[in-house]
């Protein structure tokens, strides 16, 4: 399927703008952003329930969407599983399946049909249950219901719109593994929306960034982590803080010595102003009483501690040490460079 130049206006107001994209089968796309930037108004534009204002979308080689077409969801052959599931209550899971089944696969014969129903609820791990109640079954297992019914007639396309937010945290782990093995299985590409970045980075292949209904960056998870475009991807995405400082000759100078960086949203000139990203491995923290800085904070979490730093300026800075530390809160400290590696800079106020 393929987004081109995707737009959709809300009382004037871009919801979606200028969406492009690409996905090829089995390819696994995050749509990753905060509340209320664009992400189900995407998903709605691409399975039909919305009208574009402006751009096209393609699904299988063919026009599915432009300002003066537009196939209606039914004929799209577009799988969606929705936030709330939306099983029919009255009905058993076997029904609840079969309903998805009686428009992309009614005219194959009944034979055919029951053997895609049995095939599906065994690839969801639904056999033995099919003729229980959603109220019989537990989330993980409605889920997996909604799911098969979306994925029983073969769509070229599944939509996924935050299907893990009603689910405990050891099912959402749990459920998002399955998911990404039964999409994969299946060869389907899809669609997966969600603010949760752990979601999004451990499932797809790759993830788009959305900000005020724009793709603010669109990359592998690794790519995106290494290497945000701005400031506010850095932010959304990582556990990153950011030092101020100027640019002087390679380095920043900032209030804690100079350091090496490379640019992350394009040409930063001599002497301009800039933040320069911190993620929690980037220092060492030594103890020196002599040191400018000041342990705030310290959170033991078994295999690691985490400590908040207070520079000079009153700024403060998350680190983290893999090994038993010996500070307390109060203590003075120095902070090293963890490594020779430059640190990305962003020019101050370009994405804030």
């Amino acid at each position: 399927m393929r987004c081109s130049g995707v737009t959709r206006f809300h009382d004037g107001v871009p919801a979606v703008e200028d969406i492009d994209f690409e996905l090829v089968p089995g390819e696994i796309l995050s749509i990753l952003g905060p509340s209320g930037c664009g992400k189900t108004t995407l998903l709605r534009l691409i399975a039909g329930f919305d009208n574009l204002d402006c751009g096209e979308i393609y699904l299988k080689g063919g026009l599915a969407s432009s300002t003066s077409t537009h196939l209606s969801p039914d004929r799209r052959n577009v799988g969606m599983v929705f936030q709330e599931y939306a099983l029919f209550p009255h009905m058993t899971v076997t029904q609840n399946v079969s309903f998805g089944l009686r428009g992309g696969q009614k005219g194959l014969p009944k034979a055919e049909r029951e053997r895609r129903l049995a095939e599906v609820l065994d690839l969801v791990e639904l056999s033995g249950l099919e003729s229980r109640y959603p109220h019989e079954l537990s989330g993980g297992q409605q889920q997996r219901v909604a799911l098969a019914r979306t994925l029983a007639p073969r769509p070229v396309l599944v939509l996924l719109d935050e299907p893990f937010s009603n689910l405990d945290t050891g099912m959402r782990r749990e459920m998002r593994g399955e998911v990404e093995r039964i999409l994969r299985n299946d060869n389907i590409a899809t669609v997966f929306v969600t603010h949760d970045r752990d979601e999004a980075f451990a499932m797809a292949d790759r993830v788009g960034i959305m900000r005020n209904g724009r793709l603010e960056q669109i990359d592998t998870p690794h790519n995106i982590y290494r290497t945000p475009i701005s400031t506010f991807v850095a932010r959304f995405c990582l556990a990153c803080d950011f030092l101020k400082g100027k640019a002087n000759n390679g380095v920043v100078v900032t209030e804690i010595g100079d350091l090496p960086y490379s640019s992350g949203n394009g040409v930063i000139e001599e002497g301009s102003d800039v933040s320069l990203m911190v993620q929690p491995d980037d220092f060492k923290v030594i103890k020196d009483p002599n040191g400018a800085s000041v342990i705030e904070s310290i959170d033991f979490r078994g295999g690691e501690t985490m400590l908040v730093v207070r520079m000079p300026s009153g700024a403060k800075l998350n680190c983290r040490q893999l090994i038993r530390s010996n500070l307390a809160p109060g203590d003075r400290v120095t902070l090293t460079p963890a490594s020779d590696a430059p640190m990305k800079a962003f020019r101050s106020g370009a994405d804030d």
